[in-house]
């Protein structure tokens, strides 16, 4: 794949006509996928019918036979998504949304998405005051297990959050319409909702055209039904996203363990806490880390890790405390008590009392504008005040907030490397770096060590957490970039082999029988390895392998269901062998352990006169433990996986 046409500022007909020109068929139909050149997931006339046109009867001109066939397959799955798309721009809910006064649509928004999130939480403790009020079905009386049913309200309540930021972006930014109203009719409230249900089933459709972007997924349509096949790109970001989830949730269970909860200081218990967590996932001392916000003339700026986790704890207090004061039977348009309204002096002075190096600095990351996400910017200005939405906030993890921004922090790599040698010297396994200057040419690696006859070099990468799969996909066009590097010293160091021995301390007739490469990351992957002859691995999985600890990734045993802490203590007394090492990282024990907890199931999902025909992953129950097996100092015993 040619990652260069990926981010093209303009998906022009110049552009597919270069691709065609330059690259191979196969390449060019894939770049066509990723352009999305034929895909237009707005309502309203097809705004590149014309240049789709001229571009089919070129192509056509200078196409084999079969390679017409292919290309007019193309075409016709990228149409059955253009009737997705505006099947759901002629759904009723949809065009009641946009029917709303633009002066007040962002206010009944704003309290709508409030009453949602409140009523689904309310909903957790069998409460479902508002849920008929807003038209919400939540009886999950079917459900007789309590923790299904948490598991279920959780998981909606996650996807309501993803799915705010899509919608306010479109009223709050590209609709230009900033007004907050203090008095919202209850109707326009109930409107709001056709816009947030139409995006959550928008987001369904995003993630077919994603699926068929990068994937090789399958499609028909019979008659109102629209079917997705071979889904294997949503297999893998299922996976992904599983990972991602338990390597968050499992550092935040020990922290639970570490600081319980502290009624009487609950800023500072959230300020210990998030810090906990935060240098676990990044591998870094934070007391004088900052992160560099890059401004708009060039004149960047940077703010302590630090004081933003203060002052997200403090914006936390204050919606927590108006929750806990504010009481809601009914549908109310009254945006000061459904909402937090507080005046922009007022949260000055709450943040000069936490002392921060740079507080302008730190109000403007915390304050919402175009391409920023909602959970990282929840202060939403209007006028003289700002606004929140109580309970997203009073439920906002700090430390997921932070890792999102981390590919803005100096530290990154630099933090991993140095915990990578410490563990090396702590297993006494010889290591060192390369930095080798060859004429205009420079050589650097992070690392490289050697274990019996084998000399491993590895690359540390440390990355924040895609929030979403255009993340992800931008992060794996990084590693490419990281594999092209470590290939490159792959080759400089097979050539200048002796030396490097040397420069290790190892004599120049020591015997090296292969040479492995290795990009470590600072979080768990859990989908296939994209990279040819490298390896990719976690930091925390790679120590466990070196010391002897097995990687468990979830919390609950399948057989008695009891808690298990996580292992911290080796259980091999032998020193790690290269055969062992590299048993492990041919296999992808996370992506078995992962799969070993999922099954299929079939939804049909109701759009408007279409309906969604598609499998998805589901888990077998909540965040099971699914143990590996106590790693064995026998090289063939090393990194399978069972159950226990």
């Amino acid at each position: 794949m040619k990652y260069e046409y990926i981010n093209s500022a303009k998906y022009n007909l110049a552009t597919i006509k270069k691709a065609f020109e330059n690259e191979s068929r196969n390449d060019f139909f894939r770049i066509c996928k990723i352009l999305k050149f034929t895909i237009h997931p707005y309502p309203g006339p097809q705004k590149n019918k014309k240049k789709i046109e001229e571009l089919d009867r070129w192509l056509k001109e200078r196409l084999t036979d079969d390679e017409i066939r292919i290309w007019n397959r193309f075409l016709q799955e990228s149409g059955y998504i253009n009737l997705l798309y505006k099947d759901l721009y002629s759904d009723e809910e949809y065009e009641e949304a946009n029917a709303l006064d633009g002066t007040r649509e962002l206010s009944a928004y704003l309290m709508f998405v409030e009453y949602y999130l409140s009523s689904l939480l309310n909903s957790e403790m069998g409460r479902n005051d508002l849920n008929d009020q807003l038209g919400i079905q939540s009886d999950l009386g079917a459900i007789p297990d309590v923790n299904e049913r948490l598991l279920y309200y959780g998981e909606l309540f996650d996807n309501v959050c993803i799915e705010i930021k899509n919608a306010l972006e479109y009223i709050a930014v590209y609709k230009n319409h900033n007004q907050i109203c203090d008095k919202i009719d209850s109707k326009d409230i109930i409107k709001a909702k056709g816009h947030l249900l139409s995006v959550m089933k928008k987001n369904i459709i995003d993630q077919i055209v994603e699926s068929w972007q990068f994937g090789d997924p399958h499609f028909t349509m019979d008659q109102d039904v629209f079917q997705c096949e071979n889904d294997t790109w949503g297999r893998i970001i299922r996976t992904y996203w599983e990972m991602r989830e338990r390597s968050t949730y499992i550092t935040s269970m020990l922290a639970d363990e570490q600081y319980p909860v502290n009624s009487e200081n609950e800023e500072r218990h959230e300020f210990d806490r998030t810090n906990f967590i935060l240098q676990r996932q990044l591998y870094a001392d934070l007391s004088d880390c900052r992160c560099e916000i890059v401004g708009k003339e060039g004149e960047n700026r940077t703010v302590k890790i630090q004081d933003l986790i203060k002052a997200y704890a403090r914006l936390k207090t204050i919606c927590k405390n108006h929750l806990k004061t504010r009481k809601i039977e009914n549908l109310n348009g009254d945006m000061r008590q459904v909402c937090v309204q507080i005046k922009k002096r007022e949260l000055m002075q709450e943040f000069a009392e936490l002392e921060l190096d740079d507080l302008d600095c730190v109000l403007r990351l915390l304050t919402y504008g175009k391409a920023k996400d909602l959970m990282d910017a929840p202060l939403i200005a209007g006028g003289k005040y700002y606004y929140m939405v109580p309970s997203l906030v009073a439920e906002l993890q700090i430390s997921e907030v932070i890792l999102s921004i981390a590919n803005g922090f100096r530290f990154r790599g630099k933090a991993l490397e140095h915990h990578l040698f410490r563990l090396l010297k702590e297993e006494n396994i010889t290591c060192g770096r390369i930095k080798r200057h060859e004429s205009s040419d420079t050589y650097e690696c992070d690392s490289v060590f050697v274990l019996e006859n084998c000399l491993f070099i590895v690359e540390a990468k440390a990355w924040g957490f895609p929030a979403n799969i255009t993340q992800y996909y931008n992060m794996n066009k990084k590693m490419i970039e990281a594999g092209r590097q470590i290939n490159r010293l792959y080759e400089y160091i097979r050539l200048h082999l002796t030396d490097v021995l040397c420069e290790l301390g190892l004599g120049e007739d020591y015997n090296i029988s292969h040479i492995y490469r290795i990009i470590l990351s600072n979080f768990q992957r859990a989908d296939e390895q994209e990279l040819e002859n490298i390896f990719l691995c976690d930091f925390n999985c790679f120590r466990g392998i070196l010391k002897g600890i097995p990687s468990g990734v979830l919390i609950k045993e399948l057989r008695n269901e009891k808690l298990l802490k996580v292992a911290i203590e080796p259980n091999r007394n032998s020193k790690i062998t290269a055969e062992a090492l590299v048993n492990y990282l041919q296999q992808n024990e996370l992506l078995g352990l992962t799969q070993n907890i999922l099954y299929e199931k079939e939804y049909c999902e109701p759009l408007h006169n279409l309906r969604i025909k598609k499998k998805y992953l589901e888990r077998k129950l909540p965040l099971a433990m699914v143990w590996p097996q106590p790693i064995s100092s026998a090289g063939s015993e090393c990194g399978r996986a069972g159950t226990r």
